[in-house]
Parts: C-alpha cells; sequence; structure tokens
C-alpha cells in the first residue's frame, strides 16, 4: 500500500502516513475501489457504471485522469491504455516517484549525516561522503537518479586518480542508490556493479628515525653538517603529526581553545568516542612547535584546505629525501616508535587512542633488526 499523498510505502490498513503523517483511512475505505499494481490505474464503481483513473508523479507533482459510464469492469480495465496516453504514460512507464541526483543527495544526506538512517556517523565519514558528491559532479545533470546507470557511473569513478576516492565514491552511490529503492526513485543499485580500477594495497609502513631527522632538519633549516639552511615552517605540522600520533583530519580541526600548554595536552579526536575524548600527549620535543602554530594561527593550529596539504605534503617529502609515504603514516610512525622504544602497548593504546588493543597492533611495524636487537637484549645464560 502506498501513501496516497507522497506515495510512500505503508504497512497495510497504516492508518497514517509515517513520513509525511497524511491520514490513509479515506483511501483505504474508499467506497469499494480496488487498488491494483503501481502504474497500473484504478477500476471502481460509481453508481451502476464502472470508472477507470489512472494517476502519476513528476517531481512529486500528481497528475490524474479518468474515464467514467463502463457497462462492466472489464470495459474499463480495457480503456486503461487510452488514459495513459491522454496522461503521458507510455508503455514502460508507472506513476513513479522522480528526483533529481542532487535532490536525492539532498534529501538522503539531510537523514544519513543526523542518524536517521541507521547508526549515528563519524565526522571523517561525513567528510569523506562530502568529497565523494563532489567528484559526483558529472551526474548533477541527472533530472531523473533512474536514469543514472552503469555506464553513467563506472565513467565518474574511471576518471578518479585515487583508488580511495574511486571508493569512497561507489560507496556514496550505493548508498544514494539504496535510499532511491527504498522510496521508489528506482529499481536497482547499478552502483554495487561498479569497478574500481585503481586498487593497490595501500603502503602502510612508518618513517625511520633517520627520515624523521631529516625532516626536524628541514624544519629548523639545518643541514646534515649542521650549517643554517633555509627553515620551512609547513614540515612543522608533518612533526607534530607524527609526535603527536595526529590524523590530518585531527590536525586540521584541533581548535587553540582546545590546546592545554599547562597540562601538556591536546583535544581533537574525529574517529571515535574514545578518540574525541582521550587527550593527546604534548611531548617536550613537539611542545615548541606547537607552541610555534599557535601563535600563528587564528582560531585553530593548522588553516589549510585538504588539498594544499596534501600538495605541502608530498613536496616536503620530496625535498627532504624521505620516502613519499602517505600521511596516515605519521600515525603509524608514532605507534611504531613508542613500541620499539619499550613502551607498554597498553600505554601504545592510550596514545593512539585507540579503542582495541587489536588495531594498535595492526599500527605497529617491526623488521628483522628489532627482533635481533630483542633478542640479544636477553640475559647471556651460556657463560
Amino acid at each position: 500500500m502506498k501513501c496516497r499523498k507522497c506515495e510512500a510505502q505503508l504497512p497495510l490498513k497504516a492508518v497514517f502516513c509515517h513520513l509525511c503523517g497524511t491520514r490513509q483511512k479515506a483511501l483505504n475505505t474508499n467506497g469499494g475501489r480496488k487498488s491494483r499494481p503501481g502504474g497500473q490505474g484504478t477500476v471502481y464503481k460509481r453508481g451502476k457504471t464502472y470508472t477507470a483513473r489512472i494517476t502519476k508523479s513528476i517531481a512529486g507533482v500528481r497528475q490524474s485522469k479518468s474515464k467514467g459510464g463502463f457497462k462492466t469492469r472489464s470495459d474499463a480495465l480495457d480503456y486503461m491504455p487510452e488514459l495513459k496516453k491522454a496522461i503521458g504514460l507510455g508503455a514502460g512507464d508507472d506513476t513513479r516517484r522522480v528526483i533529481t541526483f542532487c535532490d536525492l543527495y539532498d534529501e538522503w544526506s539531510d537523514k544519513k549525516y543526523n542518524g536517521r538512517l541507521g547508526r549515528v556517523i563519524g565526522k571523517s565519514t561525513i567528510i569523506a561522503y562530502k568529497i565523494a558528491y563532489k567528484r559526483c559532479e558529472p551526474l548533477y545533470v541527472f533530472q531523473d537518479f533512474r536514469k543514472i546507470h552503469y555506464p553513467d557511473m563506472q565513467l565518474v569513478v574511471d576518471s578518479l586518480a585515487s583508488y580511495d576516492t574511486q571508493k569512497d565514491v561507489r560507496e556514496l552511490l550505493s548508498q544514494m542508490s539504496k535510499y532511491a529503492m527504498k522510496m521508489e526513485y528506482c529499481e536497482m543499485n547499478y552502483a554495487a556493479l561498479l569497478d574500481v580500477i585503481n586498487y593497490r594495497s595501500p603502503e602502510k609502513d612508518a618513517f625511520t628515525d633517520e627520515e624523521v631527522a631529516a625532516l626536524w632538519r628541514d624544519y629548523k633549516g639545518v643541514d646534515r653538517e649542521g650549517n643554517a639552511t633555509q627553515p620551512h615552517p609547513f614540515t612543522g605540522f608533518i612533526l607534530i603529526m607524527i609526535e603527536c600520533g595526529l590524523r590530518y583530519g585531527e590536525l586540521s580541526t584541533i581548535k587553540k581553545e582546545n590546546v592545554f600548554f599547562d597540562e601538556r595536552y591536546m583535544l581533537g579526536g574525529i574517529k571515535s568516542v574514545i578518540s574525541r575524548n582521550t587527550p593527546i600527549a604534548i611531548s617536550d620535543v613537539i611542545l615548541p612547535v606547537i607552541k610555534e602554530k599557535y601563535d600563528a594561527g587564528r582560531t585553530k593550529l593548522l588553516h589549510m584546505n585538504e588539498d594544499n596539504f596534501y600538495n605541502a605534503y608530498y613536496a616536503t617529502c620530496e625535498r627532504v629525501g624521505v620516502r613519499p609515504l602517505n600521511p596516515h603514516c605519521c600515525r603509524h610512525t608514532f605507534i611504531t616508535r613508542l613500541s620499539r622504544n619499550g613502551a607498554p602497548l597498553f600505554v601504545v593504546q592510550k596514545g593512539a587512542r585507540h579503542a582495541d588493543i587489536k588495531t594498535t597492533q595492526g599500527y605497529t611495524h617491526m623488521n628483522i633488526d628489532d627482533v635481533i636487537n630483542a633478542v640479544n637484549s636477553l640475559p647471556n645464560l651460556s657463560e
């Protein structure tokens, strides 16, 4: 059964629509009218004759056309194709709801971002969805979401160079399609068929101590021999991520009001409740850098959009001569260095602000040298 106003799918014998609140009883007790499948029209008895009626809805506007005076129900049904032509419905059309791609995103995101479509999602996920929507610009022109098929979506995915962006776009389109199917804007989730063609296993590693030292020299403007060179303030942001175990999304949102120098911690997690509520430790070595960014910032430590930050980040890696690991590897570096220097695993978990200690273990990148050093540190019992 469908709502007589917004056409949302309703339970049988529903009195009110759960979406628009329209009372349904008048439609359910419509003098013996028998409903037929969507798009096939309705035939009902009016006095001693039968009436055929067809309705369509375009962009939320309902239009109806009827013809009465038929002696039998069969005669009224036979006239239904003529009514379809009169109202502008073809043989394959139906009385479905129509919505543009952009309007569907607005409707879906308003519910999704506010927790009205299942569990509440985090801020970082919302940012990823918003970026993915911007990448879907070629689909903005579609005035009917049902007209967007697999080739149209795949062209958008193929135009993206980053595997992560491709994956985010596919996830966004799939979520929107599932919602559209529920609301009867479309009949199929073409996004489930999309291919992510630029897949490569993300490189997860940690910077070596030599690479971290090189970044410190670049920030301070000192070469390997200790001679003064050009300092590079931006490198300080990379060092903050390494020394504090921050994600880019966290660094970019830390407000000055949430930096507590006397207590030696910051607040600024975004991934989970634990991440948001667990303090970010400020070590002695990174304290001067954070103070420099604090004094230079207006309301936050970092005032730079994501694209500009990533461009500056990789340019710095190239200039310094360190591996171009992705920015998230700064967090891997923080956790690995703590583990390598003997910090208890539960302390490392606390510093990483992970809910599960197994997650922390996945961030440690030990090699054979670490194992050799560990076994060599054992007491020598051969003597």
